[in-house]
Parts: structure tokens; C-alpha cells; sequence
């Protein structure tokens, strides 16, 4: 039988799966909440996604989102790299000097990043060939006083549905690093699905304990494929491709130089008027 803490890991792992596996779309997504209080309506709620609105082209291959003070009684922060190819997770809870606060249901404090994509092989062999898809994950906890986990799990497979997954929790004290792996046969030319999720959670905090999962030194993500094989599109456009932000025109700081200088003269000769 179940212990009454596995029940909350195993519904995050089928949550997570059926997420990962839902999205048709390639998407970023960075979101975070928190119930400070416990009564299950979820404060300080953050999310961005991209794109937005969806089904739309890419304006960018980062999205983020954080809330809080790292000083302060709670922070979390998230981002989802699809250019860089990197997730990045953090959570804290400083409940020094207060009650014992917790929420099975929900949680007191959670952050998640997660990207998907459908990425198009190329390949030049004519026989099966193997591509296997990793994320390594590296993080520090700090869970002294209370129940918390880190989360990752990433999919890959045919655009059929058939994905494959691996996942793996993080509950211990100190630093950590992990891989996960899926190694996936092909033939010929193929689009394949590729998704991958990191989330910190924070179910329960003792009286004047402080709770930190630090999994924000970057989960990274690898595609490996043999010789004779690319990627030659993905429906993203931005699958290891990072996009710049859009550069300000040439002119315009000089066009905000002069209108700053035009402002002063203003208030110059106001002044010298009165």
C-alpha cells in the first residue's frame, strides 16, 4: 500500500505525463504559485508562455516568471530555454518565526518549467539508426523541516503518441546531479515529439524552518544523433536556436538623447522665467 506522502508523488508523475503528452503544439512555459495560507486558492500566480496567443511563430525561445524576495517569506522563479536548451527551477520558503504551514493538495510553494516541440530528422542511412534524448539535471536542496521534491521527466517518440518517458524525483539533502535518458530507434526520415518538465514543490513547512530547492544551475537537454542524421526543421523554428530580442533602431537613442535634452531647456527656462 501507498504511504500517505507517495500519494502526491504519484499524481504529480501522471499529471506531468498527461501534460507533457497533451501538447500537439511546440510551446515554452514558465508558471509558479504559491498558498501561504492553506486554503487551497493559489496566490501570487504567475505564468507566460510562448507563443501567445498560440499557434502563432515564435517572438523569442525564452520566457520566464518569479515572485517574491529571497529575503522575504517565499520566492520562486522559472524559465524554459528552447534556444539554449535549458530549464531552470527555484523555490523558497523562510517560515522563521511563523506557524507550521502546509497543503498536500496543491502545495505551499511550486515552480515549473516545461517545452515542447516537434523536431523533423533528416537522414542520409538506410538502415535503423538511434537517437537518444537526455536532460541533466543539477540542483541543491535544503529540505530541513518540512516535505519537498524536485520533479523532472522529459518524452520522446513518434508524433503518433507512442512516446516514451523517463522522470526521476529529488527529495535529499545537499547537491545532485541526474540524467535522464531515452533512446529512440528510427528509419529514414521522421518528426519526432520531444518534451521535457522541471518543477520544485513545497507540500509542507515545519514552524521556523526554511525550505529551499535550488534547481535553477541549469537542467540542460542533448539530442544525440549518429553520423548522417540532422535535424533538419522543427515547429518551433527556435529548437536550439535562440532569438535575440529586437534591437532598438540605430536612431533612437539619439532621438531619446535629444528629447531628454529638450525637456531640461524646458524646465530651464521655466525657471527662469519665474
Amino acid at each position: 500500500m501507498l504511504s500517505s506522502t507517495a500519494y502526491p508523488l504519484l499524481l504529480g508523475v501522471l499529471l506531468s505525463a498527461v501534460s507533457l503528452s497533451a501538447q500537439a503544439v511546440s510551446q515554452i512555459r514558465a508558471s509558479g504559485y504559491t498558498d501561504l495560507d492553506g486554503n487551497f486558492v493559489r496566490e501570487n500566480v504567475t505564468s507566460e508562455s510562448e507563443p501567445n496567443p498560440p499557434d502563432t511563430p515564435f517572438d523569442r525561445s525564452i520566457v520566464s516568471v518569479q515572485a517574491g524576495d529571497l529575503n522575504g517569506p517565499f520566492y520562486y522563479s522559472a524559465s524554459a530555454d528552447i534556444g539554449l536548451l535549458e530549464l531552470k527551477v527555484l523555490g523558497q520558503i523562510d517560515n522563521t518565526a511563523q506557524g507550521a504551514k502546509s497543503n498536500a493538495e496543491i502545495g505551499v510553494l511550486s515552480a515549473t518549467a516545461r517545452l515542447s516541440d516537434v523536431i523533423s530528422l533528416q537522414s542520409d542511412l538506410s538502415t535503423p539508426y538511434d537517437v537518444i534524448f537526455e536532460l541533466e539535471v543539477d540542483g541543491i536542496m535544503s529540505i530541513l523541516g518540512g516535505t519537498a521534491n524536485g520533479f523532472a521527466q522529459i518524452n520522446f517518440g513518434p508524433t503518433t503518441g507512442a512516446d516514451t518517458f523517463d522522470s526521476n524525483f529529488y527529495n535529499t539533502n545537499g547537491a545532485f546531479t541526474d540524467t535522464l535518458s531515452i533512446t529512440r530507434r528510427f528509419t529514414g526520415n521522421v518528426d519526432a515529439d520531444i518534451g521535457a518538465s522541471l518543477t520544485f514543490k513545497i507540500d509542507a513547512v515545519d514552524a521556523n524552518a526554511i525550505i529551499t530547492g535550488a534547481m535553477n544551475n541549469t537542467a540542460t537537454l542533448n539530442l544525440i544523433l549518429p553520423q548522417g542524421v540532422s535535424i533538419a526543421a522543427s515547429e518551433s523554428g527556435t529548437f536550439g536556436i535562440p532569438i535575440a530580442p529586437v534591437p532598438l533602431p540605430s536612431a533612437l537613442p539619439l532621438f531619446l538623447f535629444g528629447l531628454a535634452a529638450t525637456v531640461v531647456n524646458g524646465l530651464r527656462q521655466k525657471r527662469g522665467l519665474a
